[in-house]
């Protein structure tokens, strides 16, 4: 199953995915995304997907474990 990753570099803190996923994203101090919960359910893993297609930037990728 894949787990969601947020590129650090490219992030610019908009919080769309944690407005779509707020179960797998959240915007941390620094006022940016990052990932809360890679522990992937196929619902998590569907919703963090979807964050992924939202996304303004290419920002979230999901990793093949």
């Amino acid at each position: 199953m894949a787990r969601p990753t947020v590129d650090r570099e490219l992030r610019i803190g908009c919080g769309t995915c944690v407005q779509v996923c707020p179960d797998v994203f959240a915007i941390g101090g620094n006022k940016v995304a990052s990932v809360i919960d890679s522990d992937q359910t196929t619902t998590r893993q569907a919703c963090a997907a979807e964050a992924a297609e939202v996304r303004p930037q290419l920002v979230i990728a999901e990793i093949d474990e």
